[in-house]
């Protein structure tokens, strides 16, 4: 992630808007259903605009961001991040 989209995770709306998401899966994690980790408001996926950047955290429908501890988190981005480098270096035979 770059770091201006960094950046935007400190601005205000983003900090109303992953409320209202935590606030929608009730404060638990929708992997391990804890209630007592800090939380991550995760997007499922990321969308570019017409300009091709990555569409502001918060302008998203909150459907498309789920609540994860952050261990959880971190787990995802780590294994998701295993399989992405795996399929890079996947050759057709």
């Amino acid at each position: 992630m770059n770091k201006k989209y960094l950046e935007l995770l400190k601005d205000p709306r983003w900090k109303e808007f992953r409320q209202k998401v935590w606030e929608k899966d009730n404060y638990t994690c929708q992997i391990c259903h804890r209630e007592d980790r800090t939380l991550v408001a995760h997007h499922l996926y990321y969308n570019r605009g017409e300009d091709g950047n990555l569409v502001k955290p918060w302008e998203y429908h909150i459907t498309e961001l789920q609540t994860l501890c952050f261990v959880c988190h971190t787990l995802l981005h780590h294994f998701s991040s295993l399989f992405q480098s795996e399929d890079r270096n996947r050759k057709e035979v």
